[in-house]
């Protein structure tokens, strides 16, 4: 009788981590950040895996790496390109491996909600008109040229003005506000792996100069690029 009743708390124990699983994936398709944050807040507990050993560092490791891969899943599903998958999932692997604590493990995960929900909205082209799906995918392809707005209409095959309103409408930012995301998320991977100095990154990711990279960086992010690097590199 016991044993029935054992086995069926553990049942409802693996379902609740599956159904806790299932909502994580979709907030992150849709990008919701803020909501994504107050789920995993609330049942950390109930994510994390029972005891599997005594170095609990090692333990919640594996849970990191396992959070990676279902926010990996998720944003693959939201419509964004494998390639951008697979640059902020390797990146996010190395930062778990150099943990020295669970409490930063736990600051990591919320990082990775952070960055994971951006790149989900700011790379998938779901629930776009053709026009502005269109202008996504050019502005992704083309991102470290300088965009001409002009071309940019000519290529997706509507007015300039009318293209302007319509982004806007659609994103919420203007065609340079989403274009200057795009790049920052794409200068996050450089810093983060410290393989080039700031100068080249701005221009390796469309920037004019290493200046007005390090304004837009600090004004999208709250940091300067230097003091982004040393934070992932210190991790």
């Amino acid at each position: 009788m016991e044993q029935n009743k054992n086995l069926a708390t553990e049942a409802e124990r693996i379902q609740n981590r599956y159904n806790l699983e299932n909502e994580m994936i979709r907030l992150a398709a849709l990008g919701d950040a803020q909501t994504l944050h107050q789920v995993l807040q609330a049942n950390r507990n109930t994510f994390r895996f029972p005891e599997r050993g005594k170095d609990e560092l090692r333990v919640d490791k594996n849970l990191a790496i396992v959070f990676n891969t279902l926010l990996r899943k998720a944003i693959e599903f939201g419509g964004v390109h494998p390639l951008h998958i697979h640059r902020i999932s390797s990146r996010f692997a190395v930062i778990i491996e150099k943990a020295q604590s669970i409490e930063e493990l736990d600051k990591i995960q919320d990082r990775m909600i952070d960055e994971y929900c951006e790149l989900s909205r700011i790379g998938s082209g779901q629930g776009y008109s053709p026009a502005v799906a269109h202008s996504v995918e050019f502005i992704k392809k083309t991102y470290r040229e300088k965009l001409n707005l002009t071309t940019l209409a000519q290529v997706v095959g509507v007015s300039k003005s009318y293209l302007c309103r319509l982004f806007k409408k659609e994103t919420g930012k203007t065609i340079i506000e989403f274009l200057n995301r795009y790049r920052v998320e794409e200068a996050k991977r450089y810093l983060a792996f410290g393989e080039t100095d700031i100068a080249d990154i701005a221009l390796k990711t469309g920037f004019e100069d290493a200046n007005y990279f390090s304004r837009v960086f600090k004004n999208l992010t709250g940091i300067a690029p230097s003091r982004y690097r040393s934070h992932y590199l210190q991790s």
